[in-house]
């Protein structure tokens, strides 16, 4: 494995085990809230 591959992979790795996983009411609630909110996701995300 090359050096890039091996930092690829690394990288891959560190950003897997720090996304979030919503389970399904927590989509379910932020789908509702989406739907309440009078203007932007941007706005509804702050």
């Amino acid at each position: 494995m090359t050096r890039k591959s091996c930092l690829h992979k690394a990288a891959r790795d560190i950003s897997r085990a720090i996304w979030k996983s919503y389970s399904a009411e927590e989509k379910i609630s932020i789908v509702a809230d989406g739907l309440r909110v009078e203007g932007s996701i941007a706005e509804m995300c702050r």
